[in-house]
C-alpha cells in the first residue's frame, strides 16, 4: 500500500516544510509495517512536494493515517498554500 501525500508550501513557508517532512519521515521510517519513506519535490513547482509512504500491509498503513505522526503532518497545513491530497495505491506486482 502506498500513501502519496501532494503538499503545496506557500513560498515563505517552503524550508520550513521540508524540515517538517524530513523530521516525520525519520520517525515514520521507524513504525511497523513501514517499507519506505520518499519526498519528492515537483520539477515544475519547487513549492510542490509528494510526501510518499510505503506500507506492507493496508491495516498498517491504517494504523499509522490514524497516529499522532500523520496528524503532525496534516497539522501544517497552516502553512500550505492549499490543503493537502492524499492518494492511495497498490503497488502493481506482476
Amino acid at each position: 500500500m502506498i500513501a502519496a501525500v501532494k503538499l503545496k508550501a506557500r513560498q515563505e513557508k517552503r524550508r520550513e516544510i521540508m524540515q517538517t517532512i524530513s523530521g516525520i519521515a525519520d520517525q515514520v521510517r521507524k513504525c511497523e509495517g513501514c517499507i519506505g519513506v520518499n519526498c519528492y519535490q515537483d520539477i515544475d513547482d519547487k513549492n510542490v512536494f509528494y510526501y510518499v509512504q510505503e506500507w506492507r500491509t493496508r491495516q498498517d498503513m491504517d494504523n499509522h493515517l490514524k497516529s499522532k505522526l500523520f496528524a503532525a503532518l496534516l497539522g501544517i497545513k497552516s502553512i500550505l498554500a492549499e490543503p493537502p491530497h492524499i492518494d492511495y495505491m497498490y503497488r502493481n506486482r506482476e
